[in-house]
């Protein structure tokens, strides 16, 4: 059971990031009630399809969720800035 969890929040987090990217893409906001239900939307949907299609998801999920991680916080780290 856990492991269906794991593999359900790793595609969560995928479609998370996807609807985050796409929302600010067209020049939505984060903060409005549209921009939350956008973005659950499409992690529900891309957490749901990770549980049928495992292996294409998470591999997807894993390589997009490195690169944001690294293009958002690598600054912080690497570069010791103070803000992102």
């Amino acid at each position: 059971f856990l492991y269906h969890v794991g593999i359900f929040l790793m595609g969560a987090s995928f479609g998370a990031l996807i609807g985050w990217a796409i929302l600010v893409l067209f020049g939505g906001s984060v903060t409005t009630t549209f921009g939350i239900i956008f973005i659950c939307v499409f992690a529900v949907a891309l957490g749901s399809l990770t549980i049928v299609y495992r292996r294409a998801f998470l591999i997807f999920s894993t390589s997009f969720n490195g690169a944001s991680s690294l293009a958002l916080y690598g600054g912080y780290f690497f570069l010791h800035l103070s803000s992102i």
